[in-house]
């Protein structure tokens, strides 16, 4: 009889390794490759790039979320194959960083990427203010796609916010459209009516991105929360996935692989392993803390734009992620956790299902505290316990 353990393990080995949506990948005619082509809008800031590109001694300052997709998406522009000689990777948790502390940072940097990270427009212009050089900033969120900082001069925002593609999938498909771009010398208008022949693709053919299985699987995590792909980054939490230290570097270099496609499924199965096991520890784990620290109150929030209400939701005091919220997270309409960090301050997070026919918009909810995020995940910091008046007023209302 086949164990539970190798039936996972052959469904591991089995999975399909193009992405769910093929079409969304296409270079030629997706809407990932025009979003890319319309954050260009300075030929200009193209030159720069192209400059930047050509000269030795460089120094990139890379910015990204401190989670699985955050450290994927720059280890792939960490590996980026532009002859740059100095790295300097912060991965940062949260909306509310101070980036006066990097400042020095800013200021030598030759160009500066930004990856998975949210960003408010005073912490945008804070960046551009405090650098000289050309700015590249990816993200997949929706909340970003709201930033009224607009100069092509500085700053490219690619800013993609779709179903299905994460930061760490754009990040690498912006290898190959990056090396596309910088290594002609055509004008932006010319890129964009040539951009088949550039890519070297016959006539009426689109040519597909094929991501490694790592990104591919990092990808499915952040953004369609695969049972087996959430087991996979449980085991992944196992490795050093620091691209600042050499065993964390190493690892991105064997997974990812540098100028071409590193599949890795001997290692990669063997995390998917680790995390068959940490996931029964957690799920008995988050059941003691769902019976001991879960509380359920009616928050009514109101959409604005739709003048529909929400209610009912759960919420523990604990630094935990959706999964700890088990079959709540489907019977409300959303599920908030929170907790005090050593500074004095509170992080929040709201989960929505994906499965539930009413549920909260949790990007724009958390954009009403100075956060953001996706449809069904988002995030915050504040100064104080905005929970208080819930949990003992059941009549308040949050309106967004």
């Amino acid at each position: 009889m086949e164990r539970e353990e190798d039936r996972a393990l052959n469904k591991f080995n089995k999975f399909d390794l193009s992405f769910k949506v093929p079409s969304q990948l296409k270079m030629k005619d997706g809407e990932l490759c025009r979003s890319f082509l319309k954050s260009f809008q300075s030929d200009k800031l193209l030159n720069q790039l192209r400059k930047y590109n050509a000269q030795e001694g460089k120094n990139k300052l890379i910015l990204s979320h401190n989670d699985p997709d955050g450290h994927c998406s720059s280890a792939c522009i960490y590996l980026m194959n532009d002859g740059t000689t100095t790295h300097k990777v912060y991965n940062i948790d949260g909306y509310s960083y101070d980036y006066s502390d990097i400042l020095i940072q800013l200021k030598e940097a030759n160009i500066i990427y930004i990856t998975d990270l949210a960003l408010k427009d005073e912490q945008l212009q804070y960046i551009i203010d405090n650098s000289s050089c050309p700015i590249i900033w990816i993200d997949h969120h929706e909340s970003s796609l709201s930033s009224k900082i607009d100069q092509p001069d500085r700053i490219v925002k690619w800013i993609h916010s779709e179903i299905g593609i994460s930061a760490a999938c754009m990040c690498y498909c912006n290898i190959i459209f990056m090396n596309a771009l910088l290594s002609s010398d055509y004008t932006i208008l010319e890129i964009k009516r040539q951009w088949e022949t550039i890519l070297g693709l016959e006539d009426g053919k689109s040519l597909q991105v094929i991501v490694p299985n790592i990104v591919r699987l990092i990808s499915e995590y952040d953004t369609f929360h695969d049972d087996m792909v959430i087991q996979f980054t449980y085991g992944l939490q196992t490795q050093n996935i620091d691209i600042n230290t050499a065993e964390g570097l190493q690892f991105w270099k064997d997974t990812i692989g540098i100028g071409g496609i590193n599949l890795s499924s001997e290692l990669l199965s063997t995390i998917y392993n680790k995390g068959l096991i940490i996931e029964q520890y957690l799920e008995k784990d988050w059941e003691r803390l769902r019976k001991n620290t879960l509380r359920e109150t009616t928050i009514l929030i109101k959409q604005t734009d739709t003048e529909e209400y929400f209610a009912t939701l759960a919420i523990m005091n604990a630094d935990v992620f959706s999964m700890a919220f088990g079959e709540y997270l489907e019977k409300c309409d959303g599920c908030i956790r929170y907790y005090q960090k050593p500074d004095g301050s509170y992080t929040y997070s709201i989960y929505s299902s994906k499965t539930r026919k009413t549920s909260i918009d949790c990007g724009k909810f958390a954009a009403n505290f100075g956060g953001g995020g996706h449809k069904h995940a988002g995030g915050w910091t504040n100064g104080h316990n905005i929970m208080i008046q819930f949990l003992s007023n059941k009549s308040s209302v949050i309106k967004y």
